[in-house]
């Protein structure tokens, strides 16, 4: 069995990119730039916004090219554009 020490050294050596799992968690919790990629077609998604710390529910009109906020169950368009967004994760 692994004592402790060895499972820290274990980890610290597969953690700096070499373990696939690892690189896959941090790809898959990364934040998009809205610039960049957009979410799918109204899909809820987190945003970041500037000036607030906490992210909002956003969700994207594919055809319109605007972002609508979602607000006690309902859209609304949004003046402000979000700088940055991320998928809601589903269990």
């Amino acid at each position: 069995m692994e004592k402790i020490e060895q499972a820290k050294n274990r980890l610290e050596t597969t953690m700096d990119g070499k373990n696939g799992f690892y690189r896959g968690v941090l790809w898959a919790n990364r934040w998009h730039n809205t610039y960049d990629e957009k979410p799918s077609h109204r899909e809820i998604v987190l945003a970041k916004v500037p000036l607030i710390n906490y992210p909002l529910l956003f969700a994207y009109n594919e055809f319109e090219g605007k972002w609508y906020q979602f607000n006690k169950g309902d859209f609304y368009l949004s003046a402000i554009v979000p700088i940055e967004w991320r998928p809601i994760e589903r269990s």
